[in-house]
């Protein structure tokens, strides 16, 4: 009952409700459009600098995988490593516990046994020998990158 009548209620002062609305949202719509489009013309600057070190660390994070595994696993492919990189980042995102330790090494020793057949103990030391690997190229090259935007930033 009460849906009907606030129902009634807002299509009979449709005009009075929608000119204040208008009114109040019409700056603030503004207000984001601008700012939309300054943010959209920001990033399409450094758009490029994204890609490349978003290539870079994809590129590092793979190949670091791929050297780790190969030299303890017996046919592991970069299409392994692949796989292995996007499940890992998968299982980052899932944030249950500090560091994710557990969830990280769950996914990698997984994977270690279900496709290779490698012993648990085994797969589980090559997990967490790894989970301090793989931060290793984030602290490498995050700091460079830093350090280069900064330097950028002081020129600008």
């Amino acid at each position: 009952m009460c849906l009907a009548i606030f129902s009634f209620i807002c299509v009979a002062n449709r005009h009075v409700i929608s000119d204040y609305f208008s009114r109040r949202f019409h700056r603030l719509q503004q207000n984001y459009l601008i700012n939309f489009w300054k943010k959209i013309a920001a990033l399409k600057n450094n758009l490029l600098k994204f890609f490349v070190s978003s290539i870079i660390i994809w590129s590092v994070t793979i190949s670091t995988v791929y050297f780790f595994f190969t030299h303890y696993v017996d046919g592991f492919t970069i299409t392994d490593a692949t796989c292995l990189t996007v499940l890992t980042t998968l299982s980052i995102a899932i944030s249950t516990t500090p560091v994710n330790l557990g969830t990280f090494e769950i996914i990698v020793s997984s994977y270690l046994i279900k496709i290779f057949s490698m012993p648990i103990s085994e797969a589980i030391g090559l997990a967490l020998g790894f989970h301090f690997l793989i931060v290793l190229p984030y602290i490498i090259v995050v700091p460079i990158l830093s350090i280069t935007n900064l330097s950028l930033l002081r020129r600008n």
